[in-house]
């Protein structure tokens, strides 16, 4: 386990990647409570609940660019 871990941090690829999904999901919760001090729970949560079809699309478009 040890030895996986060392090879993760020394992977580039995998830093980048897991420092823009950790920014992104950072800019998302932050957004959600600005929306939440501007407008009603009720407005916001049916926006913030279309969250799977936007995953659904973009996994959709990933075999696109991904090669096994």
């Amino acid at each position: 386990m040890v030895h996986e871990v060392n090879e993760a941090k020394r992977d580039l690829k995998f830093a980048l990647s897991a420092g823009f999904s950790g920014l992104a999901a950072a800019t998302g919760v932050i957004s959600l409570y600005f929306a939440l001090q501007r407008n009603d729970v009720t407005i916001v949560a049916p926006i913030v609940s279309t969250n799977p079809i936007f995953t659904l699309i973009l996994a959709r478009f990933s075999f696109l660019v991904w090669r096994i």
